[in-house]
């Protein structure tokens, strides 16, 4: 047990030295393409929630997609899904995605 809380102390949890304290796990390509595949499927279905994001599409962080989406313009909203309790993420009818669509 000591091991562990010495390696946490040091920002390397789990015996693992190749991540230090505030690296960026998720590549910009990939947060790109992660931001690609959920405004894909926002515009044919119109929501999808935070445990439908990582189940469908693989992505782990789906709110830290979203928030950058919102940053490119895309008019995104947020209610709780009270059935998966968690984030559902919402693209209006009337919304055309956005001005960076591709983004």
């Amino acid at each position: 047990m000591a091991q562990k809380h010495e390696a946490v102390a040091a920002g390397t949890a789990h015996g693992s030295d190749t991540h230090s304290a505030g690296t960026v796990y998720c590549p910009p390509e990939d947060r790109a393409n992660q931001r690609a595949a959920i405004l894909a499927h926002l515009k044919q279905h119109r929501s999808i929630s935070t445990l439908e994001a990582r189940r469908w599409l693989s992505i782990m962080s789906p709110a830290s997609r979203i928030f950058e989406l919102r940053r490119r313009g895309h008019n995104i909203l947020t209610e709780r899904d009270p059935v998966q309790r968690c984030a559902r993420y919402h693209l209006p009818a009337e919304s055309g995605g956005g001005s960076n669509a591709g983004d």
